[in-house]
């Protein structure tokens, strides 16, 4: 049975519907999207990072644990401590300089974090490694 995917924040009726028309139609699909489908979903849906930023697999989560995570759930509780970024491979399409000042030469392969990939990959800076 598919869940209805618009208690999401940033979720909409005509995102739902691209998502079920990709076989995700359950919040504990979207809860267990690994980095590399987001980062996969946001370039093909050209969802400008709402799925990062709006934080659904978080939502999605708190949908499936039965509580009321979604657009009217409110102010989510500050975590007790920050998780470690989580770190993708992607590829430099141009030269680019990172936030210390260090530049990336176009053609190589460095570590970044989901949100600078999926921001450097809406700018046409850099492409995810297959």
């Amino acid at each position: 049975m598919a869940d209805d995917l618009t208690k999401i924040s940033g979720i909409g009726p005509a995102t739902a519907e691209k998502l079920k028309s990709r076989g995700i139609e359950s919040f504990d699909t979207i809860a267990n999207l690994t980095d590399d489908q987001i980062l996969q979903l946001n370039e093909e849906l050209e969802l400008r990072d709402s799925i990062v930023n709006a934080d659904w697999r978080a939502q999605a989560k708190g949908l499936v644990d039965g509580g009321d995570e979604g657009k009217d759930a409110g102010p989510a509780a500050e975590p007790k401590s920050q998780p470690k970024a989580q770190t993708i491979p992607v590829q430099i399409k141009r030269d680019i300089w990172d936030e210390n000042g260090q530049r990336h030469r176009k053609g190589t392969v460095v570590e970044m974090s989901v949100e600078a990939a999926l921001d450097g990959v809406e700018s046409g800076a850099v492409t995810r490694v297959k």
